[in-house]
């Protein structure tokens, strides 16, 4: 099916995630500010431990539907961009990003998840990527647009955390309006 292979742009590699990616994963996925828009909350290193070590199983799972691939600055794991979901038969998928803090806004989720849209139009042969997005997310808003991708809807009210409900943002991107 679908596999995790390494992929490479000007300043990046995209690969899989091994053990020795523990401290620079852990250091922040456990920070709140990572999940104000995502439906998780921080956790311990020991419990980031077994995330990695269900997301390397999933590697040699070829019919998980959720392959993360890391990203990689300098050889120091700096975010991840993930396949979150997908149909071969349909030829669609779902993508997702997440980028350590300290790396935000100087071009490195554009630069990994425009990598990985490549890859998947060309590559797997896919004809559709959808995005979702929380509400409030503004920064994943803005990269979505710049990446093509058109808002396609809302999902009303789809999640909740923090006592609230909040709604999710659909986008999606043709293989035919990929630049």
């Amino acid at each position: 099916m679908i596999e995790v292979i390494e992929l490479k742009t000007d300043r990046l590699v995209l690969k899989k995630l091994s053990y020795s990616d523990i401290d620079d994963y852990a250091e922040w996925k456990s920070q709140d500010v990572y999940h104000t828009h995502l439906p998780s909350k921080a956790k311990t290193k020991e419990e980031y431990k077994k995330t990695i070590e269900s997301i390397i199983k999933g590697y040699e799972d070829k019919d998980d539907p959720n392959l993360i691939w890391g990203v990689f600055y300098n050889d120091k794991l700096i975010g991840t961009v993930s396949i979150e979901d997908w149909n071969t038969t349909h030829r669609w998928c779902e993508i997702g990003w997440g980028l350590n803090p300290k790396f935000q806004k100087q071009g490195f989720a554009y630069e990994a998840t425009k990598c990985l849209i490549q890859h998947i139009f060309e590559k797997l042969q896919m004809n559709r990527i959808s995005i979702v997005i929380w509400d409030g997310n503004e920064a994943s808003k803005n990269l979505a647009k710049k990446l093509g991708f058109v808002q396609e809807g809302i999902e009303r009210q789809a999640r909740y955390k923090n006592d609230k409900f909040i709604d999710l943002y659909c986008y999606g991107l043709l293989k035919e309006e990929w630049k």
